[in-house]
C-alpha cells in the first residue's frame, strides 16, 4: 500500500511539473513577444527575392532553374486556375506557360523574427532590414532596408545610394553595402549550371543561343555536360564572351510580372533611351577554376559605363586587378597581390570578380584578395555628377568575358549576378493626401521637380534629394529613409504622398510648423530589426495539402 501511495505521489508530482513547465513556456513566450522578439509575416514582394510575400514556387520548363513569382503580380487567374501565366525565368527568360502541369497552390509569405527595441540601445545602421509602422497608415507594418540616417541628405544615382552630411551642395559619398548584405542582395543574370533547352525555346519563339561563346581564336576551348563544363587545352590563348540580350541587365525581378522576356529578342535588340539609362553595371562574374599546370592563368573581365575591370589569377598564386578607361587616362590603374601558396592542381578554386558601389574586388574561395581604392576609382567628391553625365550620354550594355592561357585548365559553375538597382520613382500629384497637403503646403508640394507630363521626381531621387532631419532635443522625431530590395515594385520612401493622422505632424499642434516630412520614417515608428526567417515557404502534406512542414533548407539569417 505504501508503495502504491508513493507511486501516486510521484505521478502527481510529474503531472504538476509538466503543467508548470507548459505555463512557464507560455509566460516566457508572451514575455519574449512583448519585450524581445516578435514574429511577423511578409505580405508582399517589396523585398524579393531575399524575402517573399505570397508567391508561387516555380521550376523553369527549359533550364530547370527554380525561382519565386509573386501572386500579387497577376491581375487575375486564368480560367480560375492557380497557374502563373506571366512568370518568366530569371536565368534563361523562358515564360512559364503552365501547360502540362497541375494547378499550383500559392505559397504564403516568409515569416520572420524581429528583434524589438534593439534601437533603444544601439543606433540603426545603413542597410539594416527594419520593421516599422507605415507612416501613411499606422495599421500596417512595413519591412524595408534602411539606407538613410538622420542628418544626412540622400539621393539615388544610377541604382546606388549617395549621401551628404552638408546638404544638397555635397560633397557626396557613395553608401556601400556591408559584405554580408552585398552577398545576400546579388540577383541572378545567368547560371551556367542551368542550360536552356534550345529546341523547346525555339518552339516557343525565343531566341536561344549559347550563354558563353568562344571568341575568335578560341579553338582550344571545348564544352562538356551540355555546356556546364568548359575545358581548355592550353595550346593558344582563348576567350569566351557572355552573350545575352541587353534586357538581362535591366533592374527587373523574376518575382514581378514581366511583359518582355530577355530571350524574346536577339543580341542586337536596342533598348529605349529610358531603358538604356537604367542598365545595371554592378555585376559579379564567378567560376570555379581547376588549373592543369603551373602556368595556367584565368582572366575575368567586366566592362560597363566607361571602365573595364580585369582580374587575373595565375596558378603560381599571383593576382592582378586592373582598370582600363580609354576616355580618362587618370582612371587607369593596377593592383597586384600574391596568395600564400601556389594553386594546387587537384582541386578547384572559386574565383569572383565583383564590381558594385564604385568599387571593384577579387575574391578567391570567399576571401577578398585584392580590391580598388577610392583614390584609384576617382574619389567620392562629385562622382555622382560623373555618373549622371555618363548615364545621360549613350550608355552601352555591360560586357563580360573569360579568358584562359598559359596551360590547360577546366572551368565549372560559370555565373553572372547583378547587384540591387534602386530606380528613380515618379509621383503623380493626384495621389497626394489631405494631410500631405497640410504638411507641404496647398497646391503643388514644395521642392518637387517635375520630370514628366504626369508627375514629379520622388523623394530622394536623383533630381530631388531629401534631407533627413535630426533633432538633438527630441531624438524620437529623427527621420530615416528606407527602400525595398525589389525596387521597381516597392512602395517605399520615394513615393509616399500621405501621412497618417496619428503621426506627430506639427509642433505643439501649430499647423504652421510641420515636423513630419513626407518620404521619411520617424524614429518613433521603428519596431525593430528583422533577424531571421524562421518559417519560409513550407512543404505541403499530400492528403491535407497544407504547407505545415517547414522548409528547413530556406531558414536563414536576414542580411
Amino acid at each position: 500500500m505504501q508503495d502504491n501511495e508513493q507511486e501516486h505521489q510521484a505521478d502527481r508530482s510529474s503531472f504538476r511539473d509538466t503543467i508548470e513547465s507548459v505555463w512557464v513556456a507560455i509566460i516566457l513566450a508572451f514575455v519574449l513577444r512583448a519585450f524581445m522578439v516578435e514574429a511577423f509575416v511578409i505580405p508582399t514582394g517589396s523585398m524579393a527575392p531575399r524575402l517573399m510575400g505570397m508567391h508561387w514556387e516555380l521550376r523553369c520548363p527549359s533550364c530547370g532553374y527554380e525561382y519565386s513569382f509573386g501572386s500579387d503580380a497577376e491581375d487575375s487567374l486564368s480560367d480560375g486556375e492557380s497557374i502563373p501565366k506571366s512568370a518568366c525565368c530569371p536565368n534563361c527568360g523562358m515564360q512559364f506557360s503552365g501547360q502540362n502541369s497541375r494547378p499550383l497552390k500559392v505559397t504564403g509569405g516568409d515569416r520572420v523574427l524581429v528583434l524589438k527595441y534593439v534601437y533603444n540601445f544601439s543606433e540603426p545602421r545603413p542597410f539594416d532590414v527594419i520593421v516599422f509602422k507605415n507612416p501613411q497608415n499606422d495599421r500596417e507594418n512595413y519591412i524595408k532596408r534602411l539606407v538613410g540616417l538622420p542628418g544626412e541628405t540622400v539621393k539615388v544615382v544610377h541604382g546606388d545610394i549617395f549621401v551628404s552630411t552638408n546638404g544638397r551642395d555635397g560633397p557626396w559619398k557613395i553608401r556601400r553595402k556591408p559584405q554580408a548584405a552585398q552577398e545576400a542582395i546579388w540577383q541572378i543574370v545567368s547560371d551556367g549550371d542551368y542550360q536552356p533547352d534550345a529546341k523547346m525555346m525555339a518552339q516557343k519563339g525565343f531566341n536561344c543561343y549559347p550563354q558563353w561563346k568562344p571568341r575568335a581564336g578560341g579553338q582550344g576551348v571545348r564544352f562538356a555536360e551540355s555546356g556546364r563544363v568548359i575545358g581548355y587545352d592550353g595550346k593558344a590563348p582563348a576567350a569566351l564572351a557572355f552573350t545575352t540580350s541587353a534586357e538581362a541587365f535591366l533592374p527587373e525581378n523574376a518575382y514581378n510580372s514581366r511583359n518582355e522576356q530577355k530571350y524574346s529578342h536577339g543580341e542586337d535588340y536596342r533598348l529605349s533611351d529610358e531603358q538604356a539609362r537604367n542598365l545595371c553595371g554592378d555585376l559579379k562574374l564567378s567560376c570555379v577554376f581547376f588549373p592543369g599546370s603551373p602556368d595556367s592563368r584565368l582572366i575575368l573581365t567586366i566592362s560597363g559605363m566607361d571602365s573595364e575591370f580585369i582580374a587575373e589569377l595565375s596558378a603560381d598564386g599571383k593576382t592582378v586587378l586592373r582598370c582600363n578607361n580609354p576616355s580618362d587616362p587618370s582612371r587607369i590603374w593596377e593592383t597586384r597581390a600574391a596568395l600564400a601558396s601556389p594553386l594546387r592542381r587537384d582541386r578547384g578554386y572559386k574565383v569572383e570578380l565583383c564590381h558594385a558601389d564604385l568599387r571593384a574586388w577579387l575574391t578567391i574561395d570567399g576571401k577578398e584578395t585584392v580590391s580598388s581604392t577610392d583614390e584609384q576609382y576617382g574619389g567620392r567628391a562629385n562622382e555622382d555628377d560623373r555618373i549622371i553625365r555618363l548615364v545621360n550620354s549613350s550608355p552601352q550594355a555591360p560586357a563580360l568575358a573569360v579568358s584562359v592561357d598559359g596551360g590547360p585548365c577546366v572551368l565549372r559553375h560559370l555565373a553572372v549576378m547583378r547587384d540591387v538597382y534602386y530606380t528613380d520613382s515618379e509621383v503623380e500629384t493626384r495621389e497626394i493626401g489631405p494631410y500631405a497637403e497640410l504638411i507641404r503646403g496647398l497646391g503643388r508640394p514644395n521642392n518637387w521637380h517635375k520630370i514628366s507630363s504626369n508627375g514629379y521626381a520622388g523623394w530622394g531621387t536623383t533630381e530631388n534629394p531629401i534631407t533627413l532631419r535630426k533633432y538633438a532635443d527630441n531624438p524620437d522625431l529623427d527621420e530615416f529613409y528606407v527602400l525595398g530590395d525589389n525596387s521597381p515594385k516597392s512602395k517605399d520612401c520615394r513615393s509616399w504622398t500621405a501621412a497618417a493622422p496619428t503621426l506627430k505632424l506639427f509642433k505643439d499642434g501649430d499647423t504652421n510648423q510641420p515636423i513630419y516630412q513626407l518620404g521619411t520614417v520617424p524614429r518613433y515608428n521603428l519596431l525593430g530589426k528583422a533577424i531571421f526567417v524562421y518559417w519560409p515557404a513550407g512543404y505541403r502534406i499530400p492528403i491535407l495539402n497544407l504547407p505545415i512542414i517547414p522548409n528547413v533548407g530556406k531558414m536563414r539569417l536576414i542580411r
